[in-house]
């Protein structure tokens, strides 16, 4: 992704999404931020649901999730670039990408749970991965081990490097001409 405020971004080969109205991301504002907390309180709530808390005490566990991985993330990855995903005009994710001079790395990535499975976040990735290829640096990220974006980040592509207990460190190296013609994105 360029630094300008909004992109389109293209079809990938074998997305189910090609005739589905467009996907675009631009840059995150102050006026997302109902839309973001709502994104965050529907994909940890998924990860919650197990406990059966009460709706105010998840929520309230959210919330505090919410405060601390923002600070995290502020501190850590303090030049990361903020995106917010659309389709066809309306909100329905978050990208963000902390370009590092040796390689492009996803700090976080999320599309609403009723719009997974759909292409929409193969796409976005696989955008990512040309910038990469282009760039000549690898694409890595993160991602924890119960989470079942693990298996479209391998159809991607993506290969273990690293993992702790809770997290695998997966990246993807390939060849730019490699990134341009890879499909069967599905995510």
């Amino acid at each position: 992704m360029d630094p300008s405020p909004f992109r389109l971004i293209p079809e990938a080969p074998g997305t189910r999404s090609s005739s589905g109205p467009p996907l675009a991301v631009r840059a995150k504002t102050d006026a997302d931020a109902d839309f973001l907390w709502k994104l965050y309180l529907a994909t940890r709530a998924e990860e919650f649901a197990p406990l059966n808390l009460p709706p105010a005490q998840l929520e309230a566990l959210i919330a505090d999730q919410w405060r601390l991985e923002q600070a995290s993330r502020a501190e850590t990855f303090p030049n990361a670039e903020h995106r917010v995903i659309l389709l066809d005009g309306q909100p329905i994710g978050r990208v963000v990408v902390d370009r590092q001079p040796v390689r492009l790395f996803g700090v976080d990535f999320a599309i609403l749970p009723q719009l997974r499975c759909r292409g929409y976040g193969g796409r976005v990735l696989h955008d990512l991965q040309r910038e990469a290829a282009a760039l000549g640096v690898p694409f890595a990220l993160r991602v924890f081990k119960w989470n079942r974006a693990r298996n479209l980040y391998l159809r991607l592509g993506f290969r273990d490097c690293s993992e702790t207990d809770l997290q695998y460190e997966m990246k993807d190296e390939l060849p730019a001409a490699a990134a341009e013609t890879r499909g069967g994105t599905q995510g």
